[in-house]
């Protein structure tokens, strides 16, 4: 929108009278903020685009300036990133006539394709933008995909090849009902042996009887019997009816409650957590101020291992719960134990030298410039190529703000 469309839209939202408005002029005054956003989403984009330029570091930047959380700073980042590559999204995200899920839709698609697929993808948005202008966002990404499929395969090889390539898993906790989550996508060869096993352990769990927490809608009950029965088969998958719990309590005597740590970031409730222990195999570690006080296995494997032990890994997770860069999020689980002083270059895999980093941020390291220097009491400077230089103190498993 023009500078003086976007005056004009703010006047007529700012003058609005919701109490004596009729039917119609709620809808336009809805369109008129519809409109409204959409154009400040490709503002952002474009001063995101313009801080990308000049920070080694904008998502940090980012948080900071607009203070939400590191996650929604990689976001906007994502996004601007879409819209340099498909201007067409953008010159329509800035008329209103798509919105800013629109855009993050190509973006999860072309994050998907092979680097070679991506150009088909692209040479084709100014045809993928009419579509997207036609409907809400949902629906163009059902009809994406399926435009991507046929730009990018055919009905052989090709496109089974590229369905195995696709193959992926994604878990996340629900930050609202605390509920662990999953998401698959399967090529179809992995599928023709996977659903017919789920189905299988599925009716032989319940062909007698039904728990009595099932639901009562019968698809919903189904779905809830079929996750029953992954989980029987991931975790039993010998039909023993005995699972080990692995649980570390983890001890900080600076300024931290004692907690357990289930290796997720999920909450027990203390009933069901007490009978889990007494089934548990369970570990202590103490931890102070960035230090190992005290912890089972040895700290140190110097140069006869270059991967970080399961007795290491036990000890990060103690004192880190995410991504150990400045700001970073990303879960401990989805890290690399990274060598701060390179294996290539002599560095030992030492506790003292290891630092977990998100896929992300190991990268950056590795292959971007940053340069990582940690104290003994594992305090963290970060030099950036921009010469930007962040910093941390001693770790904490204070949970980060929301």
């Amino acid at each position: 929108m023009s500078t003086v469309a976007v005056l004009d839209v703010v006047a007529r939202l700012v003058a609005f009278d919701v109490a004596g408005a009729d039917r119609e002029s709620l809808r336009a005054a809805l369109a008129d903020s519809k409109r409204l956003g959409a154009w400040r989403d490709a503002f952002d984009a474009r001063v995101v685009a313009a801080m990308s330029a000049t920070e080694s570091y904008p998502e940090q930047a980012i948080s900071d300036a607009q203070q939400v959380p590191f996650r929604d700073a990689e976001r906007l980042v994502r996004r601007a990133e879409v819209l340099a590559q498909a201007p067409a999204f953008a010159v329509s995200l800035e008329a209103g006539r798509i919105t800013a899920a629109h855009v993050d839709v190509l973006g999860r698609a072309l994050q998907k394709l092979e680097p070679a697929h991506r150009p088909l993808v692209l040479a084709q948005a100014d045809v993928l933008v009419r579509i997207a202008e036609r409907m809400v966002a949902d629906s163009f990404q059902r009809e994406l995909k399926r435009r991507v499929q046929q730009l990018t395969t055919d009905d052989g090889m090709a496109r089974f090849e590229a369905q195995r390539r696709a193959t992926t898993l994604r878990t996340w906790t629900d930050e609202v009902t605390g509920m662990w989550c999953l998401q698959a996508e399967f090529d179809p060869v992995t599928a023709k042996l996977l659903a017919p096993a789920l189905r299988g352990k599925t009716e032989a769990m319940f062909r007698d009887t039904t728990p009595p927490h099932a639901p009562s809608d019968p698809v919903a009950r189904q779905q809830h019997l079929a996750a029953l029965a992954l989980a029987a088969l991931v975790l039993d998958p010998g039909g023993r009816g005995t699972v080990r719990w692995d649980a570390t309590v983890v001890v900080d005597v600076s300024d931290q409650p004692t907690e357990i740590d289930w290796g997720l970031p999920v909450d027990i409730p203390v009933p069901v957590r007490d009978a889990l222990l007494r089934d548990a195999r369970i570990e202590c570690v103490i931890v102070a101020n960035g230090r190992i006080l005290y912890a089972p296995g040895k700290q140190d494997e110097g140069r006869d291992k270059r991967v970080a032990s399961r007795a290491q890994r036990r000890m990060l997770r103690a004192l880190y719960r995410c991504c150990g860069m400045p700001g970073c999020t990303v879960p401990f689980d989805r890290a690399k134990m990274h060598h701060v002083l390179p294996w290539e270059d002599g560095g030992r895999t030492d506790l003292a030298n290891l630092l977990p980093l998100c896929p992300r941020h190991h990268h950056c390291v590795h292959d971007l410039g940053w340069v990582v220097e940690m104290g003994p009491d594992r305090t963290l400077t970060v030099r950036l190529p921009d010469g930007q230089v962040l910093s941390t103190g001693p770790p904490s498993r204070r949970r980060p703000a929301a």
